[in-house]
């Protein structure tokens, strides 16, 4: 059995971990405290398909495998 990722997931896996240490990870100590999350931040992790990972493509989603979205979601 092969468990290694494909090119596709490693590059879902990047892009995730892109965005997190420059969109997310600066500022996430201070939108847990006051609760807030932006909606440009919201609004870019949509364009990049992180709000649709398992909507299936021919409804506008990503339709990624669980394996595909968990990678995504733990970046």
């Amino acid at each position: 059995m092969n468990f290694d990722l494909t090119e596709q997931q490693l590059a879902f896996r990047d892009s995730a971990k892109a965005f997190a240490d420059k969109e997310l990870k600066p500022f996430a100590a201070q939108w847990d405290e006051d609760s807030f999350v932006p909606v440009d931040t919201i609004k870019q992790a949509a364009e990049m398909g992180f709000l649709a990972l398992y909507v299936p493509e021919q409804w506008g989603g990503m339709g990624l495998s669980r394996l595909d979205s968990v990678m995504i979601l733990e970046e």
